[in-house]
Formats: structure tokens, C-alpha cells, sequence
């Protein structure tokens, strides 16, 4: 009988554990994925106030990052999509020309990363 309470107990534990606390948050920084800095392969952020998360996208997949060396200029890209509805929505992030350092801090102009046509310039 002992043990039979025990595993009653125990199994109501496992039951009642929700490892997904932050997602029924109604404050939308807690719903966003911890910050890492080791390739946990994550993104999101706040769209006016609204988070944006990559969902869907097949094959393809839903996020894309690099930062390369090409015709004599580092370029940086981070994108991640949203193809659950009927319309895809992204949001990206990168530099033309710029060297990015660690421990560095960059301050992003607001112009489209495709447009921007200055060496150095981030946008997103």
C-alpha cells in the first residue's frame, strides 16, 4: 500500500510539471527563447509589441544566418520567416562591408539591408 501511494504521488508530480511555463505568459518578453551565445540555433523578437517566432518552412527551413567574405567585404545576414499562414512574414538583420568584432557593440541604421548601398551600414 506504502508503495502504492508513492508512485501515486510521484506520478501526480509528472503530470502536473509544465516545461513550457513561459509560453502561456501573457508578457511577451517572457515568451521569447533565452538569449544564448552557442549556436542553440533560436531567434525571435518583438514585432510592435508582438512576438514573432520562425514557424514553418519545409525544406527550406525557417532561419538563416551567415557571415561570409565576399568580393573584399564581410557580410553578416540573420533571417528567420514565419510560414504557418497563408502569407510568409520575415524579419532580418545584416551588414554590408562591415567586420564584426567580438565584444563589439554595432548601432543599426533603419534603412532595408538590400538597399543600403554604404560600406559599414547594418540594417534590418
Amino acid at each position: 500500500m506504502k508503495n502504492l501511494f508513492l508512485f501515486l504521488f510521484c506520478l501526480t508530480l509528472l503530470v502536473a510539471c509544465d516545461n513550457d511555463d513561459d509560453q502561456n505568459s501573457k508578457d511577451p518578453v517572457s515568451q521569447l527563447p533565452k538569449a544564448t551565445q552557442t549556436g542553440a540555433n533560436t531567434a525571435g523578437c518583438l514585432v510592435n509589441g508582438e512576438v514573432f517566432l520562425p514557424k514553418g518552412g519545409g525544406l527550406a527551413g525557417n532561419k538563416n544566418c551567415f557571415y561570409q567574405y565576399v568580393d573584399g567585404g564581410y557580410n553578416f545576414l540573420m533571417r528567420f520567416s514565419d510560414f504557418s499562414g497563408n502569407d510568409a512574414s520575415s524579419v532580418g538583420l545584416g551588414t554590408q562591408n562591415a567586420k564584426i568584432e567580438k565584444g563589439q557593440t554595432y548601432i543599426l541604421n533603419a534603412r532595408p539591408f538590400f538597399t543600403n548601398n554604404e560600406d559599414g551600414k547594418g540594417g534590418g
